[in-house]
């Protein structure tokens, strides 16, 4: 009779050991798992990561914005952001490769949607704003992003000088002016009719997404395609 352990070769017992046969099953349970994980991996990759509500009546929805990019591109990408919103930054890093991709074919609409959470966001927001009324938006966008964290003792009108912002005497007044705090009011009045739950928020197409999915860029590029 065979042993535990033991087979039979050519008439005769060879042993194998009890433990080497554990670790060889060990090993195929392991390698299994990793093939199940890729696939399921590669599975969850091919579709979107996060869930987003279709707003068919979007245009009546939203008005206004700054906007970045060519006026007549077919692809508008709407984004509600906060400047202290560190997925925020993250997500214009991946706007602004986009519309160097499709200089023609995409726009940007910004609006601004400060978290009271955010002491300098709203600030941030009023001076984009006024940096836009003087046609100057996208130096100062980009400027407010690539600091990262805001300073409380950042000076607004230094900031609106080194992105070439001509007349900063009538910036500081804006910073001053409720037409461009009713500006902001509007901004969040319309995210939140968009039933958004934080920023970053964006649509396109009357998409509307919470949040910046891994696949950000390949979603906008899918519709910029598909126009």
């Amino acid at each position: 009779r065979w042993q535990h352990g033991e087979v039979a070769k050519g008439g005769s017992r060879s042993v194998i050991p009890v433990r080497i046969v554990a670790v060889a099953a060990i090993g195929l349970a392991i390698c299994a798992t990793a093939v199940n994980i890729r696939a399921t991996w590669r599975a969850a990759h091919r579709s979107r990561t996060m869930p987003f509500r279709v707003i068919p009546d979007w245009p009546q929805l939203i008005q206004g914005g700054q906007t970045v990019g060519a006026p007549a591109a077919k692809t508008e990408l709407i984004e509600f952001i906060d400047y202290q919103c560190p997925a925020c930054r993250d997500m214009w890093t991946r706007t602004a490769q986009l519309l160097s991709t499709y200089p023609r074919e995409l726009r940007v609409v910004v609006h601004f949607a400060p978290s009271p959470a955010h002491p300098m966001a709203l600030p941030a927001a009023l001076a984009a704003e006024c940096a836009g009324r003087q046609r100057h938006f996208v130096d100062y966008n980009k400027r407010l992003l690539d600091t990262g964290i805001l300073p409380e003792t950042i000076s607004w009108t230094a900031v609106a000088a080194q992105s070439g912002v001509p007349d900063t005497a009538a910036f500081a007044t804006c910073l001053r002016d409720s037409v461009a705090m009713s500006t902001i009011r509007a901004d969040r009045a319309m995210e939140v009719r968009l039933g958004a739950r934080g920023t970053p928020t964006w649509l396109v197409d009357g998409e509307v997404y919470d949040g910046l999915p891994w696949d950000f860029s390949a979603i906008v590029a899918r519709h910029v395609r598909a126009r």
